[in-house]
């Protein structure tokens, strides 16, 4: 089966609410806050949990460019502007193509293929300053991408009780009846781990 978000926070669905194909992905997704160190910290992860995909909520960047990712490793991200989120490849066995059209400084887009399971990827950033609507409707447009294929989609900046925050906000709220509309499943796993921490808090 696929298994992604170890962390405890942020939002992972797929719109196949059966989808245990016979090859194991292992992911992950991480709020890096733009840290060298949180980064630095990353690249030891990835080794000591043997993790295949990992979808990077705010890398560190300069000069627009997100860096401290190691090159053995495939970092697909929009080449457009500041961006916010990354996704790294980091298992050689497995075929990825960014999907440009539906990728900006928000979201990337990509197609995984490894044995038998083939499916789309998209990591997106919700910005806190902008409506959900923009989201939603950027959704819609990638899930008639996806078809009848698999597809697996990671968030941040909305919190629920549902994907085990400690309360559900507005936008949270919103999200949930949106995901639940286009019978997209939550795919979250409660743990201690968080994809950020800071001195009084992670998330």
């Amino acid at each position: 089966m696929a298994k992604a978000n170890k962390c405890k926070k942020g939002t992972t669905a797929t719109n196949n609410k059966h989808f245990k194909p016979l090859t194991i992905i292992k992911c992950s997704k991480i709020n890096l806050q733009h840290s060298k160190t949180a980064t630095d910290n990353l690249m030891e992860l990835i080794g000591k949990e043997e993790l295949d995909v990992v979808f990077i909520q705010e890398p560190y960047i300069i000069h627009n460019r997100v860096v401290g990712i190691t090159k053995r490793y495939r970092t697909f991200t929009s080449t457009i502007g500041r961006s916010r989120t990354a996704t790294v490849i980091t298992n050689n066995q497995i075929d990825a193509f960014l999907i440009r059209e539906a990728t900006d400084k928000n979201t990337v887009v990509v197609e995984i293929s490894l044995g038998n399971l083939k499916f789309y990827t998209v990591n997106m950033y919700l910005d806190i300053t902008e409506k959900l609507d923009k989201y939603n409707e950027q959704i819609n447009d990638i899930l008639q991408l996806a078809n009848t294929r698999g597809l697996l989609i990671t968030m941040d900046n909305s919190k629920s009780r549902t994907w085990h925050d400690k309360l559900t906000n507005g936008r949270g709220k919103k999200l949930e009846e949106f995901l639940i509309s286009k019978q997209l499943f939550i795919m979250n796993e409660d743990s201690e781990m968080t994809t950020f921490q800071r001195k009084l808090f992670g998330s």
